[in-house]
């Protein structure tokens, strides 16, 4: 589409300009009416935010049970954290196998 605007109109840029706007606009209006989710909330400990945000998307869902729903975020939550906490980091390149694989053979 780009390509067919500057064909048509070589020296009108205001007409992209226009309309890279839409985009924008549309990530504005979505940031203001879409709720934030149950997770956002419970990554950060705030447990009444998160059911009042899963009450806002599934309020009209019968025996929807909300307080398992949080056991299961909190617990994958606590499980991502522990699996985050044995990842590599950056110092490990210099020991054992990588540390081999770095270092310099002279033959």
């Amino acid at each position: 589409m780009m390509q067919q605007l500057n064909e048509k109109h070589p020296n009108d840029y205001l007409i992209a300009m226009r309309v890279l706007w839409a985009p924008i606009g549309a990530m504005i209006l979505f940031w203001v009416i879409v709720p934030e989710s149950p997770w956002f909330h419970a990554r950060r400990g705030n447990k009444d935010a998160a059911m009042k945000s899963m009450r806002r998307l599934y309020g009209n869902i019968e025996a929807y049970d909300f307080e398992e729903e949080y056991g299961i975020i909190a617990h994958t939550i606590e499980h991502e954290n522990l699996m985050l906490a044995n990842r590599p980091r950056y110092r490990d390149l210099f020991v054992g196998v990588n540390k081999v694989r770095l270092s310099l053979h002279v033959e």
